[in-house]
């Protein structure tokens, strides 16, 4: 799965395909952080840029923790990649008219 959104990079060029970068998920203390990395399209190799996502990092409400990535409740999504996906379209604000690159989209669980 990826994200199609553009953002003006400091290169002077526009760039649109974001794919998730470094994930960390803490199981014990229910957190996690992710980076999705910006390349100018789909055929690039190298990311230009990226958006560090942290919300889910110190806080003591659990809620949105286990929607996306609880374990004991039977995953609603097909891994956690996809699972930070949907959190970022749905929770961060600059992803929020984003949408999925179809070409590779995974389906939720049914």
């Amino acid at each position: 799965m990826a994200l199609i959104k553009e953002k003006d990079t400091t290169f002077g060029v526009k760039a649109s395909y974001w794919k998730i970068g470094l994930m960390v998920v803490n199981t014990m203390e229910k957190e996690v952080s992710f980076t999705l990395k910006l390349l100018v399209n789909k055929a690039a190799t190298s990311p230009i840029d990226e958006y560090v996502v942290a919300d889910l990092m110190g806080l003591e409400d659990k809620t949105l923790y286990n929607k996306y990535f609880a374990e004991d409740k039977g995953k609603t999504y097909k891994d956690w990649q996809t699972a930070c996906y949907m959190y970022a379209k749905e929770n961060v604000e600059f992803f929020k008219d984003a949408v999925d690159d179809p070409d590779e989209i995974e389906l939720l669980r049914d």
